[in-house]
């Protein structure tokens, strides 16, 4: 980005919003000797819509005169961010109840639970009653390949107790194991995508692990990728890339017409008007 002065205020809108950083502010004297502001002397906000490098505290502009035209030269980073990561996936328990405490369990028995295609969910009593009925319980590990049920039996260890049911809630788990860290204010419903299949998210629980909508399967060392490219401009480009594969030839006799609420309407939700 060329300008020909610094700006009387104390701060320079950058345009192309979103703005991700500055990598440099250069400027240019009379005898086009350059130098570089230093990255102390100004803050670089990207919280607006419109981002832009403002003065530090008690910091200026440099006074130095400028050449007549393209004095300065602000190089920065713009445009929305994108996420790669390395992902296992699984159908694990997230959360489990006492349906049938049975009888003859201790306090720290461990319980795995048996559902057909679900393996490796474990749960660990912590409290019993006179005749060794299971009151309640804590999850250890969710397992994989689990669905929301009632009444499951389950296995103990070590043995001695017998006949417990239980409750299960399952979700659909992505868990990072390396690569880019998940954002924790994604929204329900935003798209991401594991071994190029699309899923929406549900919630995310933290930087390493996040819920989507519907099953990703039982998958190790899956490809995540996500951005933060807003839905209406995805939609807008895919509108577009319709229209121009359809009307792809040189010429055409058909009355084309705007559709209401098209590809104009969608940009125009992210749009920069100067004020």
């Amino acid at each position: 980005m060329w300008l020909d002065e610094f700006p009387p205020n104390d701060y320079i809108e950058i345009p192309l919003p979103p703005l991700q950083s500055i990598t440099s502010i250069k400027y240019y004297d009379t005898t086009d000797t350059e130098a570089t502001m230093a990255a102390s002397d100004y803050i670089v906000d990207t919280t607006g819509f419109v981002g832009r490098v403002v003065l530090a505290d008690g910091k200026s502009w440099p006074s130095t005169s400028l050449r007549p035209a393209k004095g300065i030269c602000i190089e920065f980073v713009c445009g929305y961010t994108t996420y790669s990561a390395t992902v296992n996936t699984a159908d694990a328990i997230v959360a489990l109840y006492v349906v049938n405490g049975g009888s003859g369990y201790s306090v720290d028995d461990i319980l795995t639970i048996v559902q057909s295609g679900g393996s490796g969910g474990t749960a660990k009593v912590l409290t019993v009653d006179e005749s060794g009925a299971i009151e309640t319980v804590q999850l250890v590990t969710g397992g994989q390949g689990y669905v929301s049920a009632s009444g499951l039996s389950t296995t103990v260890s070590p043995a001695g107790g017998s006949l417990a049911t239980v409750a299960i809630v399952a979700d659909h788990k992505i868990s990072k194991t390396a690569g880019d860290d998940f954002v924790t204010s994604w929204p329900e419903g935003k798209l991401v995508t594991i071994n190029a299949v699309t899923y929406r998210v549900s919630s995310v629980a933290d930087v390493g692990a996040l819920v989507v909508a519907t099953t990703a399967g039982n998958q190790l060392g899956a490809v995540f990728q996500a951005d933060d490219l807003p839905e209406e401009i995805r939609a807008a480009i895919l509108l577009m890339i319709g229209h121009l594969y359809e009307n792809r030839e040189a010429g055409t006799e058909r009355a084309l017409q705007e559709i209401p609420f098209g590809v104009k309407s969608l940009l125009d939700m992210n749009r920069v008007v100067p004020i």
